[in-house]
């Protein structure tokens, strides 16, 4: 009898990035929020406010997975709802539970706020523990108020340009944004807002939450977010600042001496012969039960298939074990059969897995925004070509 082929056995991780949902409450309702407008309202039969009994059993459960599977770091980004609802006494002594963790792999610490909220003691306890903060905002005023909302239906933009000083006193790293794409935005004066303006160093845009099974929202085509991505990745190279989702196509196209961690990342082996996963995500809710990523919500008959243990009751060994983790891997690394014969099939590999859910075909889909993503990589060859990249290095990296 053969032994079992357990997921732990065929892979190495880099890095466990935990999203801890440290408050399950929002005093936003943002119109197109995945979390609690996604159609999961599972929130709220959960507590509003992680107590201490979790954070010290989420302790535990993290320490003891770490040493299990030999992880070399441990990314915990503090999420919501919105963090910043509860008492910054009570988060610092969250943070320095968890940061004790240290003694058995690297800890970092992370922040994704809406930003409407701050003090001198929300400052001190974010720098204490040295607080990679990252704040959701869509740019001018009058974008940003149009769908990010308090809860009494008032705009929220002013609270948060308020404490981005704040934030950004309190980040030596530089202050990050997530945006969520509009398809009918002027990108430029977008960068030129939160660049320029607000002072935000490290940008990131969203395509919004969707999958085949519900379509592109506000009756946009994949083309209208293709042409932004377009105007996205020329602001970025005209004015410099970083952007991931930039980031992420033209490494695709780099040429550098990689460290350990990249070279394994790159050739997708370990030495010992396992596949090298680089990031690992796994959500732990309020009340301590496991979870996988946020970002599959739009495949949400999918997701609620699968349990969701509690940290004192399982192990990440076991838990990274769990069927769900297979479906995900096989996604990512078969190509959707109606990709077989694109030319971007190797920079894009179907799309996000969200956007390629459907009842249907599950994730044997390319994304349901394929055609921008199909002008946006054109675009982005078109640039290197005319600034000097060689052709023969674009047909290379292309792998045709």
């Amino acid at each position: 009898m053969s032994a079992p082929n357990f997921r732990t056995d065929r892979y190495a991780f880099g890095c466990l990035q935990v999203i801890l949902k440290t408050v399950e409450r929002c005093n936003l309702a943002c119109d197109y929020c995945y979390y609690f407008f996604g159609g999961d309202e599972s929130y709220k039969e959960r507590q509003p406010v992680i107590g201490i009994s979790e954070i010290n059993q989420i302790h535990d459960f993290l320490r003891q997975g770490c040493i299990d599977l030999n992880i070399p770091e441990l990314h915990i980004v503090f999420h919501g709802g919105e963090p910043m609802l509860q008492k910054p006494r009570h988060f610092d002594e969250m943070c320095k539970t968890l940061k004790s963790i240290s003694d058995v792999t690297r800890v970092k610490l992370g922040m994704q706020t809406n930003g409407t909220i701050m003090s001198p003691e929300w400052m001190k306890v974010i720098q204490k523990h040295e607080i990679e903060v990252g704040v959701s905002i869509d740019g001018s005023k009058e974008l940003h108020d149009k769908h990010r909302k308090t809860v009494l239906g008032k705009g929220s933009y002013d609270l948060i340009v308020g404490n981005l000083a704040s934030f950004k006193q309190s980040n030596a790293e530089g202050l990050g944004s997530i945006s969520v794409l509009g398809a009918d935005l002027d990108y430029a004066l977008v960068f030129q807002e939160l660049g320029t303006n607000l002072g935000i160093s490290q940008l990131s845009f969203l395509l919004p939450d969707c999958s085949h099974d519900n379509g592109i929202p506000g009756g946009y085509t994949a083309e209208h977010y293709g042409k932004q991505l377009c105007d996205i990745f020329d602001a970025s190279m005209e004015t410099g600042t970083p952007v991931r989702e930039v980031g992420k196509v033209l490494d695709h196209f780099q040429e550098k001496v990689l460290s350990n961690h990249a070279s394994k990342r790159i050739t997708n082996l370990t030495t010992d012969g396992k596949k090298y996963q680089p990031n690992q995500i796994v959500v732990i809710h309020s009340d301590g039960k496991l979870d996988i990523d946020d970002s599959y919500i739009p495949a949400q008959n999918w997701r609620q298939g699968y349990e969701s243990p509690h940290v004192s009751q399982t192990t990440l060994r076991s838990y990274l074990n769990s069927p769900q983790f297979d479906v995900i891997d096989d996604a990512n690394e078969t190509l959707p059969t109606q990709c077989s014969d694109c030319e971007w099939r190797n920079i894009c590999r179907g799309g996000d897995l969200e956007n390629r859910w459907s009842t249907e075909a599950g994730f044997n889909n390319p994304s349901v925004y394929c055609e921008g993503l199909k002008l946006y990589y054109a675009h982005v060859v078109r640039y290197l070509y005319s600034n000097g990249y060689p052709k023969d290095k674009i047909i290379e990296r292309l792998g045709l």
